[in-house]
């Protein structure tokens, strides 16, 4: 198995790898994002009282978390022309294919299909996530907000769904830096867990006893 790289950032002058850099980065950072959330509703439905203490925090930091999440992964799914988003590497792995280190051009052909593939099975998932971003969290959609039942369709897009349309973003990128340069960056050895951030539920579990 080829050892991996460690970069602290792109190669400034590879316009593929700047690309791939950027995408591995937002993924990461919706991950995390999507998982603080969930831990905070975890804890909001299973020890309310923990919350209790802190209120205004806990929501706000909740929504923040929330809203980072889905704005992130619809931004990696973003189908707009000139944008760069997860869609846009297999056009440019397809131009750069005879420069990648690790995969001979008839494979990262191959491997152009299968992230294709993974695309296709994930469009209406992210036509569902695109919806809500332009109805609720980009735009305020007077068609949705004063009907009630619009905005329970509308808002029907779970934490497991986007974290599925994460998961698609990892593996079509980190398959995609493997194959070009084995590189893993700085970034990615931080904790892929986000318990030490709740440290902040041990103090809210003193505060409530007292």
């Amino acid at each position: 198995m080829t050892s991996k790289s460690l970069k602290t950032s792109p190669t400034p002058d590879d316009e593929f790898e700047r690309l791939l850099f950027v995408l591995n980065t937002e993924v990461s950072c919706g991950r995390m994002h999507l998982e603080i959330a969930r831990k905070i509703s975890t804890v909001a439905a299973e020890r309310p009282h923990l919350l209790q203490c802190a209120q205004v925090f806990f929501v706000l930091t909740f929504r923040a978390h929330l809203e980072s999440a889905y704005l992130r992964a619809a931004r990696l799914f973003d189908s707009k022309s000139g944008t760069a988003a997860i869609a846009s590497i297999p056009q440019a792995a397809e131009m750069h294919a005879g420069t990648f280190q690790y995969a001979t051009p008839p494979e990262v052909r191959a491997q152009i299909k299968v992230w294709e593939g993974q695309l296709a099975s994930a469009r209406h998932l992210v036509d569902r996530l695109r919806e809500l971003r332009n109805a609720l969290i980009a735009h305020l959609d007077r068609n949705v907000i004063l009907d009630p039942q619009e905005m329970n369709r509308t808002v029907a897009v779970t934490f497991t769904e986007i974290d599925g349309l994460l998961d698609t973003a990892k593996k079509i990128v980190r398959d995609a830096l493997a194959a070009y340069n084995n590189a893993i960056y700085v970034d990615d050895l931080l904790p892929n867990d986000v318990d030490s951030f709740f440290r902040v539920f041990e103090l809210a579990a003193i505060e409530s006893k007292q």
